[in-house]
């Protein structure tokens, strides 16, 4: 998770709250996961967007050349760094996914909760 992420999930326990926030970071992770194998099992990958390597190698380019801002992003971003191979290793955004979890809660939190009660800690 980055910082957008956290904010993510922030805004969506103010929204929410304790029940709300729990219940967008576990459905996002299962549909993170989800989305995940099932684009192994059609591509038998992942793969790295394309504008995402185009974007690193102007930034290696720029950095080759003597831009000082363009090396700071590659020491700094995590995407600066070749991707590496393997399931586990490979980054995929989270945000979409909890932007997801929080739409699902959204439309669909009545029939989510279970526990209405518990004096007011849900």
């Amino acid at each position: 998770m980055g910082l957008g992420d956290a904010k993510l999930m922030l805004l969506a326990g103010a929204w929410f709250g304790v029940q709300g926030a729990v219940f967008t970071l576990f459905a996002a992770s299962v549909q993170g996961t989800l989305a995940a194998l099932i684009m192994v099992l059609i591509r038998g990958k992942l793969e790295e967007p394309a504008a995402v390597r185009a974007e690193r190698k102007a930034l290696q380019e720029a950095a080759a050349a003597g831009d000082e801002q363009a090396k700071q992003v590659l020491e700094q971003d995590p995407l600066g760094e070749e991707p590496n191979e393997g399931l586990r290793k490979s980054p995929i955004p989270f945000g979409p996914f909890l932007v997801l979890a929080c739409l699902e809660y959204l439309f669909w939190g009545d029939a989510i909760r279970p526990f209405k009660g518990w004096g007011g800690l849900f």
